[in-house]
């Protein structure tokens, strides 16, 4: 094969992203993946970003923003192949890194109020456990609703 038959080759038909299999399958993928690399972001919280203060919303939102984007970059493994573009791979890790903030700041939100963490300044396990969930599922739902949008739309 030479360079000019595999510059030709197509990696997936226009109807794999129609198919719930393939969908499905790319979301159980991504969400574990996803959820290894979020929990490796907060390893790269807690040695770089600042412990946030009570009160300081710039360091707690760089917290969130760091798990988002680690946990967007953990899907982007499974949905690397959703446009076959550079392009279309920083589109997705986009879509994905503000799904993966905002599962993380509503994740965050809804478990303050039902886990009690004792101390301001040192979230609860179970608190950052559920931040890390949701962030995932956040970066896998946009993703999602990526691919389900570009094929509804034809590309």
């Amino acid at each position: 094969m030479t360079d000019a038959d595999r510059k030709g080759f197509l990696y997936k038909t226009s109807t794999v992203e129609t198919s719930g299999a393939i969908l499905g399958v790319r979301i159980l993928v991504g969400l574990p993946l996803a959820l290894v690399v979020a929990f490796i972001g907060t390893i790269f919280n807690g040695i770089i970003v600042p412990s946030p203060l009570a009160g300081d919303v710039l360091a707690f939102m760089v917290r969130l923003a760091v798990i988002g984007i680690f946990a967007s970059t953990g899907a982007l493994v499974a949905w690397f192949n959703l446009f076959e573009s550079k392009r279309g791979a920083v589109l997705v890790w986009s879509v994905a890194g503000a799904g993966g903030l905002l599962g993380a700041l509503a994740a965050y939100y809804i478990g303050d109020r039902y886990i009690d963490h004792p101390d301001v300044y040192i979230l609860n396990q179970r608190l950052s456990q559920v931040v890390l969930l949701g962030a995932a599922l956040g970066a896998n739902a946009m993703a999602t609703l990526l691919a389900i949008a570009a094929s509804r739309l034809g590309r």
